[in-house]
């Protein structure tokens, strides 16, 4: 799948049936742990200092049970590059774009990971909360009464996803002095204008 703003995208059709039966038929989808979309873009809107920011190839930054990897099985070149080569068989071992139940256990495995924080002193529950009610599956998008609270929580919050292997990345804000405690490999790349997405809706950051 292309996007406008993004690289190509594999996806897989996992409703395809074979006899009857596909993958997304015979797995349980799993609960519905998105937050609702209008909240999160209002407590985006609701104070001074607005923060963007996204996980870097979320469903995939989660392992399947190894288990269950022969269910991801596929035929490919034995050499990707040759299509001359022998025929392969390869596993995915991680969560797919495409999969039936890929939205909930990341989502699953991301409230996790933040729940443990809690448990380990590195959040508190209000933190939890406020970062919980703030993505939108991989889309982080919030706003702050300062940028020194901003910048706080959100260095943490880099430090306790990059331990579970979520990488928290493309920074934006319209806060100059938030920007400037972000590692700069971690900011959303630098375009000709200040207009940036955020969940489908155009944001001037000025």
């Amino acid at each position: 799948v292309s996007h406008p703003r993004k690289n190509l995208r594999i996806v897989f059709d996992t409703a395809m049936r074979t006899s009857g039966k596909s993958l997304s038929s015979e797995i349980l989808k799993g609960p519905d742990l998105l937050n609702s979309l209008v909240g999160v873009l209002l407590r985006f809107r609701q104070h001074t200092v607005a923060v963007i920011s996204d996980i870097q190839s979320y469903y995939h930054s989660v392992r399947l049970d190894p288990e269950d990897v022969n269910f991801q099985r596929f035929y490919f070149f034995e050499d990707p590059k040759d299509q001359y080569s022998p025929i392969a068989v390869y596993r995915l071992l991680v969560h797919i774009f495409g999969g039936v139940a890929s939205q909930s256990v990341t989502n699953c495995s991301l409230f996790d990971t933040i729940d443990r924080a809690v448990n380990s002193g590195e959040l508190t529950e209000n933190e939890a909360k406020i970062v919980k009610r703030s993505f939108y599956s991989d889309d982080f998008a919030r706003s702050f009464k300062d940028w020194l609270t901003a910048s706080d929580l959100l260095l943490r919050l880099i430090e306790i996803l990059a331990k579970a292997h979520f990488t928290l990345t493309k920074f934006g804000s319209n806060s100059i002095e938030f920007m400037s405690k972000i590692p700069s490999d971690l900011h959303l790349p630098i375009g000709d204008t200040n207009i940036h997405t955020v969940l489908g809706m155009s944001w001037n950051c000025e």
